[in-house]
């Protein structure tokens, strides 16, 4: 399975997600579909631990680290108007905001573990130090203060999944049992996540089952317009799924 089926999976997911969230608070999905708004939830906590191993591979891999910080800002500030219509029916909701800037926050972190890591021998410590404090600070900014999608747990799994993978992924050439510890790593990841948030979050384990035949390898359809467009779904759909359900019964609230 290379990286762009990978991310489609991710992309499925999150739409099945996000879609339960809109038909419920449009009352399609009524009492009488409770089981059904359940399942469709459970589906899609197996988008964000694959965008996760995403952003590892986006760091060890992006030819500039800065540009790739820019396009994850912009997204999120392009993305939060389409979230808070969608999945909250209003124009602005401060307590809640995009997964964008829980994965901006991720991303930093991630430049960080890089970065320690490479320091030269006793450096190696303090620099350590520096970026799990660094990721205390963001933990507690997206869960107490900013208010980030998937908050303190979000942060959490994000420096794990940077800590455990970072180093299993930079190796270049592909490794018969690589994609068994990661799935090992991730899991990892998963369940330390869980206690900062609800049990619900035990089903995105389910995103092992694709990330174990993951090969490591761009799909045979890839490049700049193929990137764009994965960035480009996130705000467009929250857009399409405000259009089709919220905005009939809600209209604009501000």
């Amino acid at each position: 399975m290379n990286r762009t089926i990978l991310k489609l999976i991710a992309v499925i997911s999150m739409f099945i997600d996000h879609l339960a969230v809109a038909l419920s608070l449009s009352g399609i999905l009524g009492r009488d579909y409770r089981l059904l708004y359940r399942i469709m939830r459970d589906v899609g906590r197996m988008a964000f631990p694959i965008y996760g191993l995403m952003l590892v591979e986006g760091v060890l891999h992006t030819s500039n680290k800065w540009k790739y910080l820019l396009r994850m800002v912009v997204f999120a500030l392009i993305s939060e108007l389409p979230f808070d219509l969608a999945l909250r029916g209003k124009m602005f909701v401060w307590n809640h905001q995009n997964v964008y800037f829980t994965l901006t926050l991720g991303l930093l972190i991630m430049f960080m573990i890089h970065w320690a890591s490479r320091l030269p021998g006793w450096k190696k410590l303090p620099g350590l130090a520096l970026t799990g404090a660094f990721a205390l600070g963001c933990a507690y900014l997206s869960g107490k203060v900013l208010h980030f999608d998937y908050g303190i747990s979000g942060i959490v799994m994000l420096t794990v999944l940077g800590v455990l993978t970072m180093p299993l992924t930079e190796i270049r050439s592909w490794i018969p049992w690589e994609n068994l510890v990661r799935c090992f790593f991730v899991a990892a990841a998963v369940i330390l996540m869980t206690p900062f948030t609800s049990n619900t979050e035990y089903f995105a384990l389910f995103a092992l089952i694709p990330i174990a035949f993951y090969n490591g390898v761009n799909g045979r359809i890839s490049g700049t317009a193929v990137k764009y467009a994965f960035y480009v779904f996130y705000p467009l759909h929250l857009l399409l799924l405000w259009l089709c359900f919220v905005l009939p019964a809600f209209g604009v609230q501000m």
